[in-house]
């Protein structure tokens, strides 16, 4: 079952945030720019985990204590979220409140994906 949902999860986050950037794109008048933006947020994606992987590394290997552990989590986390905002707002070349709007959208669709996939390996 872990595997199942797991692999429904990986598959459900790269398709429904393309599909509503497509939408969103085109309501902005943006649909130019569409591909340069998701190429670009696609590569991010491995900075993202380049980010996150020591971070993961040493709390799990117990170097950092697990409150310095979440501070350095968070502050990653900052520094993503920052990167983000900067790829959409270059790449679609739009105003400040929308980019923060797709990076809310990107925050709230991994969240809620994130929570289904929790209730569903529970079994809830």
């Amino acid at each position: 079952r872990y595997i199942s949902v797991t692999g429904v999860q990986t598959c459900a986050l790269p398709i429904s945030y393309p599909l509503c950037v497509w939408y969103l794109a085109e309501a902005l008048q943006r649909q130019d720019r569409y591909i340069r933006y998701v190429c670009a947020y696609n590569w991010s994606v491995v900075l993202q985990l380049a980010a996150y992987l020591p971070v993961a590394a040493l709390g799990a290997a117990e170097v950092l204590s697990d409150g310095l552990s979440m501070v350095v989590a968070l502050g990653v986390t900052g520094a993503v979220v920052s990167y983000q905002f900067f790829i959409v707002r270059t790449a679609l070349d739009i105003e400040v409140l929308p980019a923060l709007g797709f990076v809310a959208l990107d925050l709230v669709l991994s969240l809620g994906l994130q929570a289904i996939q929790d209730m569903m390996i529970a079994g809830s």
